[in-house]
């Protein structure tokens, strides 16, 4: 890099101030360049002082740094993510750029105060978070995990999931906090729209004077009608959360029951949509079933369960034999 030397000694003559530089030798090393008045008397200046420091270490560490930090902020934007640290015993809050703006704000335009901050949240989601935080206050080895509201400056409300951890002094008391939080209301509100869903779904199915049984992902009853109760002469605790396939369906045919369950849920295969099985009441009597079966999938587009309507089979001739299983 060029540098005017007798400008910047002239510079110092002139003002009796030290000046630094950083400057480099043909080899490409960087040192750091400091200039000094020379006094040799009250008032009296001589000349100038000169001094090189060689910061090749410093300036790799210094650029290595900056690097990282732009990588970070990289990979925060892609990942739709911002950083916060919670200096606690100052009660001040730091956050990046992509929080201010998940918190409705323009750059700058958050003051720091944590009071600030629980105020940007309706009332109840703010207890919620205040919860969480003691609990990991209490707890520094405990994870810090909250889903939250919070409301725009011009009204708009949106869902933040934050993800922290506490930092702890010498003493082992909490220091601060860390972490990241990330904007899910598009997430949220497909969850909402799924549950709203299955409520409608399920409302339906008990009105249904047919069999209805509703198993989640690892084949235990999630839902079961009251037709299919009083049909098999269960109460409704001694079929809930339990494995439909070891409680309802004959031994002979679990394991190629299950074979075709946990295909469709791990993918390999697709769904019987229409076959025959039997089950066992609670009396011990097998009757046959001919079922309808709806996969259930969750908001990603995964398989996460089985809703099936079945019909008592009077005459089992009279169906199609390959709807038999």
């Amino acid at each position: 890099m060029e540098v005017d030397l007798d400008k910047l000694v002239r510079q110092v003559n002139q003002n009796h101030q030290a000046v630094e530089q950083e400057v480099s030798d043909r080899g490409g090393n960087v040192y750091l360049m400091r200039i000094f008045p020379y006094r040799v008397g009250p008032d009296f200046f001589s000349g100038v002082l000169l001094t090189f420091v060689n910061i090749n270490t410093t300036k790799q560490m210094r650029d290595a740094l900056s690097r990282s930090e732009e990588r970070y902020k990289l990979a925060q934007e892609s990942a739709g993510l911002g950083s916060w640290e919670w200096d606690i015993s100052n009660n001040k809050l730091r956050w990046s750029e992509q929080v201010e703006a998940m918190f409705g704000l323009a750059p700058g335009g958050f003051s720091g105060n944590y009071d600030d901050f629980l105020g940007l949240m309706p009332q109840e989601d703010r207890q919620r978070l205040e919860r969480e935080v003691q609990k990991s206050l209490d707890n520094p080895s405990r994870s810090y995990q909250v889903r939250h509201r919070v409301i725009w400056p011009d009204g708009q409300i949106r869902w933040l999931e934050e993800n922290g951890r506490v930092h702890v002094d010498a003493r082992g008391l909490p220091e601060r906090m860390l972490g990241m939080v990330k904007d899910i209301t598009e997430s949220h509100q497909a969850e909402d729209a799924l549950i709203r869903s299955q409520d409608l779904f399920r409302s339906t199915l008990e009105n249904l004077e047919m069999l209805a049984v509703q198993l989640d992902r690892n084949g235990n009853i999630s839902f079961v009608n009251e037709f299919l109760l009083d049909y098999g002469g269960w109460q409704r605790q001694e079929l809930e959360g339990q494995s439909w396939i070891d409680h309802s369906v004959p031994e002979p045919l679990r394991a190629e029951v299950r074979r075709v369950f946990e295909g469709f849920i791990g993918g390999d295969a697709p769904m019987l949509r229409n076959y025959q099985n039997p089950i066992v009441r609670k009396d011990g009597s097998i009757c046959q079933i001919y079922w309808s079966n709806t996969p259930i999938y969750d908001a990603k587009g995964y398989p996460s369960g089985v809703c099936s309507i079945g019909l008592q089979v009077s005459d089992p001739s009279a169906l199609d034999p390959q709807a038999q299983a």
